[in-house]
């Protein structure tokens, strides 16, 4: 199997705030499938997992017939209480395509998804996730991976998966692409079609790239319960609290999921002893989102995730 791995450093005064990013492949013709599914006057639910395109969204000439897709993914190396940032999936078409389309992405609900089968509606009768992402798509050309075969992002439903109470790292994720019942009127409307794993094998089948931070305790042993953030979420008012910091110089920011300083906390000396900082997030100037309070100094490096709502 193959991944590659790029870390992108955020520095401030000698913090290092590292963002990781990981890009996995399809490594099995078993792994990527498509299959039909009506429910109306011909049900079918016909499984293919051997061919060398993959079939998407709607399909009109079929019998007014949605074509879904599944993708899974294999060995994610991200640890449970990660926060994800961006997820995507590169496809590369087979044939032009010039109508839109959409279709809803959802993980499959199950820390440990099975490879599909020929079995029929082995993907429309999988557990959906309760997060959807919509996808859509415009013109496609002949043989591209570009723009127009890359999906919304898909962070929303990868961090649903990466929560789950039983995920751990190195587990397999399931991405579901389901074709919806769309009314065009007159215009030819078929299904996408994208290359698959048993066209080239990893080469044109679709890839999946996540960039994520790890949970703040990892390589914080000894440290991580010195520090914390309450309440979380948080609607305006949070404390960030620290426990017997070693006296020294300091330095407390806080950081969007980009890596870019929303605002600094403190930046100076600080006694041996305890300290709480009462913060505002409408006084700092906070959006609604997510954000990481980091603290570099003699004590080490400490980061806690704070997210902002409405």
């Amino acid at each position: 199997m193959k991944q590659l791995f790029m870390l992108i450093f955020c520095i401030s005064l000698g913090y290092t705030n590292a963002q990781e990013t990981v890009t996995l492949f399809i490594e099995d013709g078993n792994d990527d499938a498509w299959q039909l599914f009506n429910d109306y006057t011909t049900p079918t639910g016909e499984m293919f997992i051997d061919q060398e395109q993959l079939s998407l969204g709607f399909d009109i000439w079929g019998g007014s017939r949605r074509h879904h897709v599944g993708l899974r993914y294999l060995n994610i190396p991200i640890l449970p209480g990660s926060t994800i940032t961006s997820a995507y999936i590169q496809f590369t078409s087979l044939n032009a395509n010039q109508k839109s389309d959409k279709v809803y992405v959802r993980c499959e609900k199950n820390p440990s998804p099975s490879a599909f089968t020929t079995e029929d509606y082995n993907i429309s009768s999988r557990v959906r996730g309760d997060t959807f992402v919509e996808w859509h798509i415009p013109e496609w050309q002949e043989f591209i991976p570009g723009p127009a075969q890359k999906t919304s992002n898909l962070k929303l439903i990868v961090q649903e998966a990466i929560d789950h109470p039983e995920w751990v790292e190195n587990k397999p994720i399931v991405f579901l692409f389901l074709g919806l019942y769309i009314i065009y009127g007159p215009d030819t409307v078929l299904p996408r079609q994208a290359c698959s794993w048993d066209y080239m094998g990893e080469m044109y089948a679709p890839f999946l790239t996540i960039t994520y931070y790890e949970p703040a305790s990892i390589g914080e042993l000894g440290v991580e319960n010195r520090m914390s953030v309450f309440p979380n979420p948080a609607s305006d008012k949070f404390t960030v609290s620290f426990i017997d910091l070693l006296a020294g110089y300091y330095d407390i920011c806080l950081f969007d999921l980009y890596g870019k300083e929303a605002c600094k906390v403190h930046e100076g000396r600080l006694g041996h002893g305890d300290y709480k900082f009462k913060l505002s997030a409408a006084g700092l100037n906070l959006q609604p989102g997510v954000y990481f309070v980091s603290l570099s100094g003699e004590t080490g490096n400490m980061v806690r995730k704070i997210v902002v709502k409405d």
